[in-house]
């Protein structure tokens, strides 16, 4: 900021916020959690500049489906304890619940690859050629390019990891 921008006045005081620790305490299922942006219901506050969007259903009519939505609820699951263990690292409860996310997403990626297609590039190996041999890793739509499934999740949406 150059001194010239710098207001004059001795009027103006900076503000200083004050927000509480958050706690570990009760998680919402993964659907919910998913649906409400955050796995932590103390998190959940009324936010005036909100649109109501509505949640994929909960049953989705083929495995790819059902598997798809599983993959998005536990990876947007393990990126919000992500963010958790950044302020709280020695909260065991977190680290063990990230733990046993983690080893679930590697699972599902790793047999939605087996039954489908590679979804990130940690679940290429085993599924890394089509039957013709040729790598295969452009062989469904982004999610730019429609890839969506017909129960309403996004392929690919909290797959960052």
């Amino acid at each position: 900021m150059y001194k010239e921008d710098r207001c004059s006045c001795q009027c103006q005081k900076y503000a200083m916020a004050q927000v509480p620790m958050q706690q570990w305490g009760e998680l919402y299922d993964w659907y919910t959690a998913l649906c409400e942006g955050t796995i932590f219901p103390d998190l959940d506050l009324e936010f005036w500049a909100t649109v109501n969007m509505s949640c994929p259903p909960k049953n989705c009519a083929t495995k790819q489906e059902a598997l798809m939505t599983e993959i998005n609820q536990i990876s947007f699951a393990v990126n919000d304890l992500t963010l958790y263990l950044d302020t709280h690292p020695d909260c065991m409860q977190a680290m063990e619940l990230f733990s046993k996310l983690q080893e679930r997403r590697h699972d599902l990626l790793k047999e939605f690859a087996r039954l489908f297609y590679p979804l990130t590039i940690d679940s290429m190996s085993g599924n890394a050629t089509g039957a013709s041999g040729e790598f295969s890793w452009g062989d469904c739509p982004a999610p730019w390019e429609g890839g969506m499934c017909k129960c309403g999740t996004m392929r690919n949406a909290y797959n960052f990891r």
